[in-house]
């Protein structure tokens, strides 16, 4: 059996040990937006998905680059829904950028 010295880590070479909660914000930025919020879509992704009670898969060119809508609700993973011109679509984060004084419709 070989014992861990200062100099050598416990762990076996090549893991990493877990990320703490600070570790994870700095590590990837996560895009945070409140209900109401207008976002804009600011890349395309390869298909997008309907956020209604029967969800589909449809093109991408169902929403315009640069198209804006309101955020209905949050879902794990970095997922929005919102509510565009054609319907409500369920799109991850990285599609979307919060409108600069953009304000909250009906508020």
């Amino acid at each position: 059996m070989a014992e861990s010295t200062p100099d050598q880590p416990s762990e076996p070479t090549g893991t990493q040990p877990p990320l703490t909660g600070e570790e994870l914000s700095t590590a990837e930025p996560e895009k945070n937006f409140a209900v109401g919020d207008r976002v804009r879509l600011i890349a395309q992704p390869p298909y997008v998905k309907t956020a209604e009670r029967m969800p589909m898969l449809r093109p991408p060119n169902v929403i315009s680059l640069g198209e804006e809508g309101t955020v209905l609700n949050r879902h794990p993973g970095q997922y929005w829904s919102v509510r565009f011109d054609r319907g409500a679509f369920l799109l991850e984060g990285q599609y979307l950028e919060r409108v600069v004084g953009g304000d909250r419709p009906g508020l």
